[in-house]
Formats: C-alpha cells, structure tokens, sequence
C-alpha cells in the first residue's frame, strides 16, 4: 500500500477497505445507500456501481448478494485502483470489475447496455463549484458536479437499467425536485422515498430514493431514519452496520 493508505474495518462481518488519508473517504452516506439498496431488490445478478470512488458501496452489497456480479465506474484513477484492490482484500475479485471511467461517455459495449438489474449512485451533491470547493480534487470532484451531475448520473442508470430494473441514489432533499422530475423524464419513476435526518427533531440532510425503469407511479414516502441517539449513532444505524450497540 502506498504510505498515506490505510485499511478500515467496515462492520459487515469483518469488510476491509483501503483509504487514502489524505482523500475523499467514505461515510454513512455509503452505508445507508448500500443497506437501501440491498432490502429493494432480491438477489440481483448484475450491478453497477455509477461514481464507485474507493468501493465502499461497492464491498457491501457483494458481501449481501454473494451470487453477484458487481462492475464499478469511477472517474479518478486513484480511487479505481483503491476498489480493485479492496475487492481482492475481501475475496471478490472474481465477481467485481471497476472501470476507470466517466459516467457522461460510460465505458460499455453496446451489448451491455439494459442489462442490469440494480443500479446505485452517490452522486456529487452541490451544483457546478464555489466558494467552499475543496483545494484537493478527489474531494472537489466527490462533492461538486464538476465532472458530470445529476442529470449525467440519471442518464447512465436509464442507459444500463434493464426493464423494470432498480435505481437506488442517495442525494439531498434540496434537490428532491430536480430528482424526482428528471428521473420520470428517462422513464425512472421513484417509487420508494426514505428522508434521513441527524436525529429526532431535526430536518433530514440526507435523502434515499429508489427507482424503477418504467415503473407505475405510485410513491411510499417512509417515515425518516434517524443517524444518532444522543452522541451515539442509533440502534437503527447500528443495526445497518450489523454491530451491536454498546
């Protein structure tokens, strides 16, 4: 490993994935769209990973679907060599491909198109860049739609969605809106709505949503997830991790 790298324990029965230090690391939003995702479809045989950075998302759900076949995109070689390298760490090599890529020019043959079953994205949040863009880019490029936004992300799930399969995004309830409104223009009708708030009391900073490729339109909007107890995550959050709380 390089010498800023390091090994984390995910939870998840002893997952381990490598960081840089000095980068862009994983957090609950990973977590959260993982666990999402694997409760809104039953053992899917192909999915793809849009924005995969280090394989965070990526290790969970080829720990939950162990017949599955996982291929990540990621924009930044780093983070690419980073999710090839944990998968091998985590004995999934031989069922997770990660493609060094960009999600507005997807590197598929056209063949493997409209062929997955689950889809899932943590694209940037924050429109174009500002004042409060990072200095380093992995981190600038995770968070701001520099390189591809919203729109790029919904394009390529509709692209590589086979009929009736399953997008799954997390997002900000800011951009719930644009979400909701530019998934039904690609024929992705939301169908599950899932608001993720700190705690009791406070708004939700955080939103899940899952898809289906020409789906109806009717829409469960659940109750909110809520990340902390007091000054420790909740027994729900816990319970996503698969640990016990104490």
């Amino acid at each position: 490993m390089a010498k800023k790298e390091r090994i984390d324990d995910m939870g998840f029965g002893g997952l381990s994935l490598i960081q840089d230090e000095g980068g862009f690391r994983y957090g609950i939003d990973a977590v959260l769209l993982a666990t999402f995702a694997a409760d809104a479809v039953r053992e899917p045989k192909r999915i793809c990973d849009l924005g995969t950075g280090n394989g965070a998302v990526a290790m969970i759900l080829l720990a939950k679907f162990r017949q599955a076949a996982l291929t990540g995109v990621e924009l930044q070689p780093q983070a690419a060599d980073m999710a090839r390298r944990s998968a091998v760490l985590n004995g999934f090599a031989d069922r997770c491909e990660i493609l060094t890529g960009d999600v507005r020019d997807l590197p598929f043959e056209e063949s493997q198109r409209e062929g997955f079953d689950l889809v899932v994205t943590n694209p940037p949040y924050v429109r174009g860049g500002g004042p409060m863009v990072s200095s380093r880019k992995e981190v600038a490029l995770a968070r701001h739609e520099i390189e591809g936004g919203l729109e790029n992300f919904l394009d390529a799930a509709a692209a590589l969605l086979r009929d009736h399969g399953t997008l799954c995004m997390v997002h900000r309830p800011s951009r719930l809106v644009d979400i909701l409104s530019e998934g039904r223009r690609r024929h992705l009708e939301a169908k599950e709505i899932l608001p993720v708030a700190p705690r009791k009391g406070k708004d939700p900073n955080l939103v899940l949503v899952r898809f289906l490729k020409n789906g109806g339109s009717e829409l469960d909007l659940r109750e909110p997830l809520y990340v902390y107890e007091g000054s420790d995550y909740s027994p729900s959050i816990m319970a996503l991790y698969e640990r016990e709380k104490g």
